[in-house]
């Protein structure tokens, strides 16, 4: 079981890199702990595979927002989203946030920029 959820992960993962691999061409491979990663050269958050979404390369300090992947959150309200910083560093914050595709409370966004994809 653990095997064939490996396998389907890893699979996810090559999907991420191969859209973004042929909608960004100034990207490379680089694996690094079971997670795929796309770095950029310019100053944004590499494509990243988080075993749940697949967030696209973006611009630093800005705040990606994704709709609620239907096959993780079948019952998510159509108005909730995901979200996942991208720091000024150019680094992916710590984790994602689906509290919202769970039926959580939103926080009040402050100053970041919504992206949707």
């Amino acid at each position: 079981m653990f095997l064939a959820l490996s396998s389907s992960i890893n699979l996810m993962a090559d999907a991420c890199i191969s859209f973004n691999n042929i909608s960004n061409g100034n990207y490379k491979k680089n694996i690094e702990v079971n997670f795929i990663l796309l770095f950029d050269l310019d100053s944004n958050c590499p494509a990243y595979f988080d075993r749940i979404t697949c967030w696209p390369p973006t611009e630093a300090g800005v705040r990606r927002v994704l709709p609620c992947p239907e096959h993780i959150f079948p019952n998510a309200r159509s108005e909730t989203y995901a979200s996942r910083l991208c720091t000024n560093k150019s680094q992916w914050e710590e984790r994602s946030h689906y509290e919202l595709c769970i039926g959580c409370s939103p926080i009040e966004p402050t100053d970041f920029v919504f992206l949707i994809n």
